[in-house]
């Protein structure tokens, strides 16, 4: 999936766009108008999108501060967009994937572009975007799952992942 580490902020990440499906997300949720307590949660597994932010990579790429290799918007099935700097990281094995986080953070993403698999994290209300209001509250959540890259013109790759 990814040609080659060497100059990984100069080229297109010819692993995206991709398609991400969770596998497993839990964490804790605090409901609203309750005691001030976080309960153990098993939330719905949710699938988003990964595309390279082009604009972006053309006008922010290089600029002081710590050195982002990508960026890279996070689309969700609603609507919602949260837009990522990445970082390259060397994990177990040698494995070299990119460490992304929002800005301000409150989101953590964390992809493997060889193997496709992703680690997510985040704390907040907004968590619970779109739930009803008895359901909404502050959250922290963790999920890990697989990312496959689409083809194209937009619709899922046959490639395997």
């Amino acid at each position: 999936m990814m040609a080659s580490w060497a100059g990984w902020g100069a080229e297109p990440a010819d692993w995206l766009p991709a398609s991400c499906k969770a596998v497993q997300t839990v964490g804790m949720h605090d409901y609203p108008g309750a005691e001030e307590r976080y309960h153990a949660s098993v939330f719905f597994e949710g699938a988003f999108e990964l595309r390279e932010n082009l604009l972006f990579m053309e006008h922010l790429l290089g600029q002081e501060g710590a050195p982002v290799g990508l960026y890279v918007t996070l689309s969700v099935e609603d609507g919602g967009e949260t837009e990522f700097e990445c970082r390259p990281v060397r994990g177990g094995a040698g494995n070299e994937g990119f460490s992304c986080v929002n800005n301000p953070p409150s989101e953590m993403l964390l992809v493997n572009p060889v193997r496709g698999r992703f680690t997510r994290a985040a704390i907040g209300g907004w968590t619970f975007y779109g739930a009803r209001e008895e359901q909404e509250g502050a959250s922290l959540f963790v999920e890990y799952g697989q990312c496959v890259p689409m083809a194209s013109g937009g619709g899922p790759s046959t490639a395997p992942p």
